[in-house]
């Protein structure tokens, strides 16, 4: 049974146990060799709750680092939420020659630089 069932001031609440995950994959952009993480921008968002709800967490970095590299106050997952550390190939999706690659293939070997532009007189993305 997942819900318990409380009376209060002769209302009747379910009270809804939660679901805990066995494993949880997170993206960080950095990690030191302890486990602790530090993502960039909307990974901040949901990352540090998966990696706190699951029994077991993987987190997959872009870059591992020497314990005491990461100044305390950018960890925003502690170590003892993580289980695993994987780091990305160099290339892999979600790195900097990804990302060149795919604005290549979107928009032609002068794509990134006419987006550069674009941005920069504030009439594309």
């Amino acid at each position: 049974e997942y819900y318990d069932t409380y009376t209060v001031d002769g209302k009747q609440y379910l009270l809804e146990k939660p679901l805990i995950p066995d494993f949880g994959f997170v993206k960080a952009q950095k990690a030191d060799k302890f486990g602790n993480l530090v993502y960039r921008r909307m990974q901040r968002v949901h990352n540090p709750l998966v990696a706190r709800a699951s029994k077991i967490t993987i987190a997959e970095v872009l870059e591992i680092v020497e314990p005491g590299e990461i100044d305390p106050d950018q960890i925003h997952t502690p170590h003892v939420y993580v289980d695993r550390i994987v780091k990305v190939p160099k290339g892999g999706k979600g790195t900097p020659e990804w990302d060149e690659m795919m604005k290549e293939r979107m928009y032609g070997p002068e794509g990134s630089r006419r987006q550069s532009r674009l941005a920069a007189s504030g009439r594309g993305a």
